[in-house]
């Protein structure tokens, strides 16, 4: 049901008025106010601390980032995200201004944070002011109150989002989940990095019996689609592409296109996100807005949750908004055992131009249906099967050069 799965957010942009803040937000605030930080941070904290600030060189400040981000993206506790705060803050203050990219990189990180932690941070809106934005993503947004069951004040209207669970049968999810785990081959074979590698995509025709059994998922997410989206119908390609991102990480405002929009943008019927893990990272934002448009006012997120598929109209701008927080850990997951945001995004197309060269991972590259099937293997020779058992010994020649009877050939198979 719509109204139990997407949340509505209004504005998305600029800055509103302040909500009521939970619990959490109060008790992470007070967290951070109060906690000093020579009890907290692993690193040196000296340059922190001085009155007058001490310069860090360029490889001393990519060493705060690279801990900063660490804490950020996958924070176990308040008290890490605390630490990433303040050695973001180090790096502005203590790095050369001609570390241009080091600075810049640590502002907008440290403005999420700020963002995250507090509706109207001072800091932050300075900071916002100094980097030049005229706009900003509303704490609605960036401040998201995950909701299971609560109804939205407005539902999406239903031929621009729509959300179901239990998506798939329980044995098509786990082989999906196998086949998408953390640390399975598919991402080191494509050279997966979360936000730096390439993006790469396969299709599939929808018009063919299914050749292997992905395509049959692929299948079922095409008639889930065409129940909640006529248009879906019309599609011959199915375009997929995989994420694996840690609990603070998301992903940009975009729309969807073809030829990842190289002489104009051509987008799909309709886009969708198969969710194969819940309970981390941040939810899904779509809006109402379409290229060429004025900042859309309305939109609509839906959490991550295992099995649940999000469907919404492939001409609209979305994207995930970065998980709030420290990481949850349930009663299932070891604190410190790696999780993962995985997400299977699907589009579907009534024509897209496909790309044959497999040089290397790419958009819209054929899926190597014939590598995955019959793929030859070699045998291994085992000289000699047989060899004489002591008893052998007694026997007549005869009697062991022809075939012995069955329960003389000891095999070991019990």
């Amino acid at each position: 049901d719509v109204a139990t799965h997407l949340t509505h957010t209004h504005p998305l942009q600029g800055l509103c008025s302040k909500p009521p803040g939970s619990a959490r937000a109060r008790t992470w605030n007070n967290t951070l106010r109060m906690r000093p930080l020579a009890h907290l941070c692993p690193l040196d904290c000296r340059v922190l601390s001085r009155k007058r600030p001490r310069a860090l060189t360029l490889q001393q400040g990519n060493l705060f980032y690279s801990n900063a981000e660490r804490l950020r993206k996958e924070a176990r506790n308040l008290n890490d995200l605390h630490i990433a705060i303040r050695l973001f803050l180090a790096i502005l203050l203590n790095v050369p201004s001609r570390a241009r990219e080091l600075r810049s990189r640590s502002r907008e990180r440290l403005i999420l944070l700020l963002c995250q932690r507090d509706d109207h941070d001072p800091l932050a809106a300075h900071l916002l002011r100094r980097g030049g934005f005229i706009c900003r993503l509303s704490p609605a947004v960036l401040r998201y109150h995950e909701s299971e069951t609560s109804a939205p004040e407005s539902p999406p209207p239903p031929e621009l989002a729509h959300a179901v669970d239990s998506a798939l049968a329980p044995g098509l999810l786990r082989s999906l989940q196998t086949a998408f785990a953390p640390g399975s081959p598919f991402w080191s074979e494509h050279a997966y990095a979360c936000g730096s590698s390439p993006f790469f995509s396969y299709v599939h025709p929808l018009d063919v019996a299914p050749r292997i059994g992905f395509e049959r998922v692929l299948g079922a997410l095409h008639a889930i689609a065409c129940k909640h989206f006529p248009r879906a119908r019309a599609a011959r390609y199915v375009e997929w592409w995989a994420h694996c991102r840690p609990h603070g990480v998301g992903h940009q405002l975009h729309f969807d296109s073809d030829k990842e929009g190289e002489g104009g943008l051509r987008h799909p019927l309709v886009s969708s996100a198969l969710y194969l893990t819940g309970g981390i990272g941040g939810p899904t934002l779509v809006t109402e807005q379409r290229m060429g448009q004025p900042l859309s006012k309305r939109g609509w997120m839906v959490t991550p949750h295992e099995n649940r598929y999000l469907l919404f109209d492939g001409r609209v701008l979305h994207g995930v908004v970065p998980g709030n927080g420290p990481v949850a850990h349930d009663g299932g997951v070891a604190e410190g055992s790696e999780r993962r945001r995985i997400s299977l995004m699907v589009a579907f197309w009534p024509a897209i131009e496909q790309h044959s060269s497999y040089v290397q991972p790419g958009a819209a590259r054929p899926f190597p249906v014939t590598a995955a099937l019959g793929k030859p293997t070699s045998d291994s020779a085992v000289p000699p099967v047989w060899e004489l058992a002591p008893l052998a010994a007694e026997r007549p020649l005869h009697s062991v050069q022809s075939m012995p009877e069955y329960d003389e050939c000891f095999q070991g198979l019990c």
